[in-house]
């Protein structure tokens, strides 16, 4: 007979965790200056899920999310992140506690906030008032990297105030790795943040994120509005869909992660909820220049049509999809309209490109004929090479 204790017994068990392991795992190298940011982004996020969840279709007229920067300058900043959301519940705490949790893929979570914190600050200090049945209960703990005991001084006491739901988390003393390549100007901090919270500023109804130093306070909506060229907005007829609103801005570089990126976003109840990317389409692939500045390009599309017919967890439109690309093309033709110096730049390399394949073939002359007319009708804004050129000379 064997021991309970023998491993070859076939039993049902679970794998150990490993918190210190899985964090020290995560891609989140100090020397990215942009990652001493990421556990900040990650609180947000959770601010605007609670906010949601308490507020439903109101969320974004009443939240009130605050982001106070401390001692941003010094040697051990701490950040601090409040919220007037749900609340750390029992369910929220459930997920709280389990690194990887799949409670929020659906809005693109991806479970890992929590370890991000841990990364790059020493410790996280959480303090929430929840609803529980009639009451208001106080919630608080401190999350430590430490895998005999990750979450210490919990408690939980029916409020001794008439306080709301809310929440604060405290990221305490940032690690010395990431404090050297911290971005130092608030001006650069508003930035990015503008930048990752881009779709929620968007639209009409904007959530309130303050953002707050010692001497400064800040709305990221207001600073958004600052570092934009608004370009006005249009209605667009659609047969199928009715009318729409086509609102076009410009945005500063500094206010887009990465490459140019020119953008129609698609908006419901006036906040966005998909976005697509028309830079290659239109032959844009660099950022436009204007009144010595370089921008980018936001086209907003909204409307009852789109109000009507998004999904209940607002990431597609119950919309047929043959409609809604008629409505992109739509749109598409007048943002060209927009941006037709711009666009006239890309027609005149292409042009020049074209010259080049004809000097080079000069048999395609008499099919081609004009070269600027033959760009314009025949060539894909986004071809950029004389090789690729050729290919619809060769069909002309």
């Amino acid at each position: 007979m064997q021991s309970s204790t023998d491993e070859s017994v076939d039993v049902v068990m679970g794998f150990e965790s490993d918190l210190e392991r899985r964090v020290k795992n995560l891609a989140l190298g100090p020397k990215t200056p942009s990652n001493a940011l990421v556990p900040i982004y990650e609180a947000v996020f959770n601010a605007i899920h609670a906010v949601q969840d308490r507020f439903g279709e109101s969320w974004a007229e009443k939240a009130l999310i605050e982001i106070e920067l401390v001692d941003f300058e010094g040697a051990s900043p701490t950040v601090i992140v409040r919220d007037n959301g749900i609340g750390l519940n029992k369910d929220n705490f459930l997920s709280f506690r389990t690194y990887d949790s799949s409670m929020k893929a659906a809005r693109g979570g991806k479970g890992v906030g929590q370890l991000s914190w841990l990364k790059v600050f020493n410790r996280a200090v959480v303090d929430s008032e929840f609803l529980e049945g009639s009451k208001i209960y106080s919630r608080h703990l401190t999350l430590n990297l430490d895998n005999n005991a990750p979450i210490q001084e919990h408690s939980v006491q029916i409020s001794p105030s008439t306080s709301h739901p809310s929440t604060t988390v405290q990221l305490v003393a940032m690690r010395s790795a990431y404090v050297q390549h911290m971005p130092s100007r608030v001006d650069t901090i508003l930035r990015k943040l503008v930048a990752q919270f881009l779709p929620y500023l968007l639209g009409s109804t904007k959530p309130k994120i303050l953002v707050s130093t010692l001497e400064e306070n800040y709305n990221l909506a207001e600073f958004l509005v600052s570092k934009e060229i608004d370009l006005g907005s249009l209605d667009l007829e659609n047969t199928d869909l009715g009318k729409i609103e086509l609102k076009q801005t410009l945005l500063e570089q500094g206010l887009v992660e990465g490459k140019a990126s020119h953008k129609l976003y698609l908006a419901a109840h006036g906040r966005v909820v998909t976005e697509v990317d028309i830079g290659l389409t239109m032959g844009l692939t660099t950022y436009i220049e204007r009144d010595g500045g370089r921008y980018v390009f936001a086209g907003l599309l909204s409307g009852k049509v789109l109000d009507d017919n998004v999904n209940s967890e607002r990431t597609a439109f119950d919309i047929d999809e043959l409609q809604l690309q008629a409505l992109q093309r739509l749109a598409l033709g007048k943002v060209r309209e927009t941006l037709s110096s711009q666009i006239s730049k890309v027609i005149d390399r292409q042009t020049d490109l074209t010259r080049v394949v004809l000097k080079k073939y000069p048999r395609f002359s008499y099919l081609v004929g004009d070269a600027r007319a033959f760009v314009e009708e025949s060539v894909p804004r986004n071809f950029r090479t004389a090789e690729q050129i050729y290919q619809p000379c060769l069909s002309a």
